[in-house]
């Protein structure tokens, strides 16, 4: 099930980015829709289409201005939620158009992502949340990518994601994630660094049964055709997938 896919202009609407600045901070964020017209930043197949572009400047400074601001350093988007205003959480609802959330996961087992980041040595998180009692819970995973500089395939089962309040783990038990009841996906960046951030997103899926093995094997094939090629064929080549 295809999730987000920014090859497509209108997706754009569906989104909100925000950083620290909204507490006074001095990070910048944005999200941008972004042509790829450079070869160099093409996987061969993407040259001339759309991307989310995710970059800024992350600044750890405290601002002056609010003392009770204890940690600064962070920006992040999501996916914009449903509803409006307060809407509380309930345990069941009469029919889908009045409930909170976006999507259901339960039939499928991983996240499939397709990414490109320029700024190598910064560390970015996947975030989920679902239509739970608590609002500031999240369930989130590091994004790992084999080959930074270039496009490549991210696969994360979703029994891994682990759950997180205001960025403290939680005790959390197994199949706890309410996955039939997904509110909102999304990127943040918190990882402590000063400067500048870029991450590049194609499309967000989620996957089960043989779509999810065919999909693990075309990546462990792409990855074999990649490490068999120079050096200087591989800047230009399909990169690898993560589990």
């Amino acid at each position: 099930m295809k999730i987000l896919d920014f090859t497509k202009r209108e997706t754009f609407n569906k989104i909100q980015a925000t950083s620290d600045s909204s507490l006074g901070g001095y990070s910048t964020v944005a999200f941008d829709t972004y042509r790829i017209d450079n070869p160099l930043e093409s996987d061969g197949n993407n040259f001339g289409g759309y991307v989310a572009h995710f970059h800024g400047n992350l600044n750890l400074n405290l601002p002056d201005s609010k003392p009770d601001v204890a940690a600064s350093g962070w920006a992040m988007w999501k996916t914009k939620n449903k509803q409006k205003g307060d809407t509380q959480f309930k345990l069941f609802y009469f029919h889908p158009k009045f409930a909170n959330y976006w999507w259901d996961f339960e039939p499928f087992q991983a996240l499939k992502l397709r990414v490109f980041s320029k700024t190598n040595d910064r560390k970015f998180l996947i975030n989920i949340q679902t239509d739970s009692m608590s609002r500031t819970d999240l369930y989130q995973h590091r994004l790992f990518l084999n080959s930074p500089g270039k496009w490549e395939t991210v696969i994360i089962p979703l029994d891994d994601f682990v759950l997180t309040n205001r960025g403290h783990l939680r005790k959390q038990y197994q199949e706890e994630m309410e996955k039939d009841r997904i509110k909102s996906i999304g990127f943040s960046i918190l990882d402590g660094k000063y400067g500048p951030y870029s991450l590049y997103i194609q499309d967000i899926e989620v996957l089960g049964g043989l779509d999810l093995l065919n999909t693990l094997n075309e990546s462990r094939n792409e990855n074999l055709s990649l490490s068999s090629k120079p050096d200087t064929e591989k800047l230009e080549s399909p990169s690898s997938s993560k589990i």
